[in-house]
């Protein structure tokens, strides 16, 4: 596959459903104009039982996102399934993503493996640096973050124009970022 700037349009599945149903779409609905159908994740560090583990968490729950040429084709081949897959419309048309977040996983993700990475970082007093991962030198769109659960919220709107998008961020403490491996 590809990314060759096909429009990315979101169809809503059910939570806990959405990698069999993006596996399911890519499989059944390839004659529908579908490019690529994906779940995108990001990556995050959680501690388990004492050890430092890489998780994977969706960026948007209950929505995957399938790229196509042909939305109109793409929303009658998920009316068809069996299951709930409805792709998001405005009035009666499919709706293209175009925020920001969407333009992110573009430039972050590759068409083989929609998953963000986890960016590495310091904070020094209110500043942040970013020394590793995709953040690196977008650190103007850190809004918030949380160092217990490794995650940036960025000022970005996210899939639905609402919620700010979220990301993986593990931040070092600055007395002990020479001894880090990267």
């Amino acid at each position: 596959m590809t990314d060759n700037r096909q429009g990315w349009y979101a169809v809503h599945v059910g939570v806990g459903r959405e990698e069999a149903m993006a596996s399911r779409i890519s499989r059944v609905l390839q004659g529908y104009g579908l490019e690529e159908a994906f779940f995108p994740k990001f990556e995050v560090e959680q501690k388990f039982h004492g050890e430092w583990k890489r998780v994977l968490k969706p960026l948007w729950p209950g929505y995957i996102i399938a790229g196509t040429d042909s939305p109109e084709a793409l929303a009658k081949g998920c009316s068809e399934l069996s299951e709930h897959a409805r792709i998001i419309e405005v009035g009666d048309k499919p709706a293209a993503l175009v925020s920001p977040a969407v333009e992110l996983i573009r430039a972050w993700t590759r068409p083989d493996n929609r998953v963000v990475p986890l960016s590495t970082g310091m904070k020094e007093g209110n500043r942040m640096t970013v020394l590793q991962g995709p953040l690196v030198g977008s650190e103007h769109l850190i809004e918030t973050m949380d160092r217990h659960k490794g995650i940036a919220v960025l000022g970005v709107d996210g899939l639905d124009g609402k919620g700010r998008m979220r990301i993986g961020l593990r931040v070092l403490p600055g007395d002990k970022i020479s001894n880090i491996d990267f």
